[in-house]
């Protein structure tokens, strides 16, 4: 079902369901993807693991994303939002179930990779659905709400996962299986789509590929890669850093997992708080610079501090700075006016293309050290000092604050006055 009208400086009420159905695929994509540094041990000791095999399981997400991203943006962006995602949903439980019933590394990898596969098919959906529903003031609020809800799983995944751990790894597996089926259920029957004039004479519009605005906007290259350090550092710790605080620190898994659970609530906080901060502000960059700064610091201190309470407070601040950007980020291609609705998924497509590539990078080098000197503190203290590309490459980012809109405004309305 599809709505036709609708005033589109408003956001209708509907709206809401139709994206918390939507994110509740988010939760389950970040529990199966996320829980890996909770369920890792488990699994290494079930199935045989060496540290390199454990980096690319780490790895799978980012990999996939980094190569399917971009041509699924240009492909199925043509598509009904609501038939991709169904179709996505059907795939990645039966991903989820083959993940549970893994009998070796290369099974469990597959099914891994397959996952994420049918997850990310479902992005461009998203980027065409807040096109559809929502107001351009409310771009940034809502890229932080699913941020949100990205950070919030990982709460989930790392506190409660734990605690299920006596059922076994496969049964949490297979449990996510069942939830994305009921997710799909609601989907098919709740999902709609908001087709306003507006909307469909901006798809009118696209006559050629969506994929060559990129050659028109080489600055959408810069807002794709500035977050890769970022992930370098983020992967490696998410996927190590308890198994690192049970090595060398001593605690439990159920310890060290609801200690790391503090990582994505201070993400949480970090999500909901980078729309508003950044509107207030009417700029976009700041954010992004006063990530990369403060990262590579508290990252360290994860791997040299021994408090407990100094630690904990660590990582509320890493969680909280390593995703301040990330609405920011992903909001910039969202307020450029001259993108079309399927050139603003590509735009997101290609930050899906390059992010990735950091996150892989993240575990696969902390995997590698720690096999090669057997320092697990080692590979963390390398991949630290990446996210310090957020400040780099963020000083040369495009500004599209409404500070900036607004001091261009008068400019390009000067330019259509005609000559004297």
């Amino acid at each position: 079902m599809a709505e036709h009208s609708g005033n589109p400086d408003r956001t209708p009420r509907y709206a809401w369901v139709v994206m918390a159905v939507f994110w509740s695929f988010d939760l389950a994509f970040v529990l199966m993807v996320f829980s890996l540094g909770v369920l890792l041990p488990d699994i290494t000791r079930d199935l045989g693991l060496s540290p390199a095999q454990a980096g690319l399981l780490g790895a799978a997400n980012w990999l996939v994303t980094a190569l399917v991203s971009l041509p699924y943006a240009a492909l199925l962006s043509r598509y009904s939002p609501k038939k991709v995602v169904a179709l996505a949903t059907v795939g990645a439980a039966l991903a989820a179930w083959a993940a549970g019933w893994a009998p070796s590394f290369a099974v469990l990898f597959a099914a891994r990779f397959v996952f994420v596969g049918f997850a990310i098919s479902r992005m461009q959906a998203y980027a065409l659905l807040v096109r559809q529903w929502f107001p351009p003031h409310r771009f940034a609020a809502i890229n932080g709400l699913e941020s949100t809800v990205f950070s919030s799983a990982q709460v989930l995944s790392l506190a409660i996962i734990p605690l299920f751990l006596v059922w076994g790894w496969r049964n949490i597996y297979f449990g996510l299986a069942g939830f994305l089926v009921v997710v799909g259920l609601l989907w098919v029957t709740l999902s709609r789509e908001r087709l306003t004039p507006q909307y469909q004479e901006s798809l009118a519009g696209q006559r050629e590929s969506p994929i060559k605005a990129l050659g028109r906007h080489k600055r959408l290259f810069l807002v794709a890669s500035c977050q890769m350090g970022g992930l370098v550092a983020w992967a490696a710790f998410a996927t190590f850093w308890p198994t690192f605080m049970v090595q060398e620190r001593g605690l439990s898994i159920a310890a060290a997992g609801a200690l790391m659970s503090l990582f994505p609530l201070g993400s949480v906080i970090g999500a909901i708080s980078s729309g508003f901060i950044s509107n207030r502000l009417g700029l976009r960059r700041p954010l992004v610079w006063l990530a990369g700064l403060a990262m590579p610091p508290l990252y360290l201190g994860l791997i040299f501090v021994t408090a407990i309470p100094v630690l904990a407070g660590l990582l509320l601040l890493v969680g909280f700075f390593a995703f301040l950007p990330v609405p920011v980020v992903r909001t910039i291609p969202f307020e450029m006016k001259e993108l079309s609705p399927r050139e603003v998924a590509v735009a997101q497509g290609l930050q899906m293309t390059f992010n990735p590539w950091g996150g892989a990078i993240g575990p696969i080098l902390v995997g590698s050290i720690y096999q090669a000197t057997g320092s697990l503190q080692w590979g963390l203290a390398v991949a630290a000092p990446f996210a310090l590309s957020l400040f780099i490459i963020g000083l040369f980012l495009p500004e599209t604050g409404w500070r900036t809109r607004r001091k261009s405004a008068p400019r390009a309305e000067e330019s259509r006055q005609p000559a004297p």
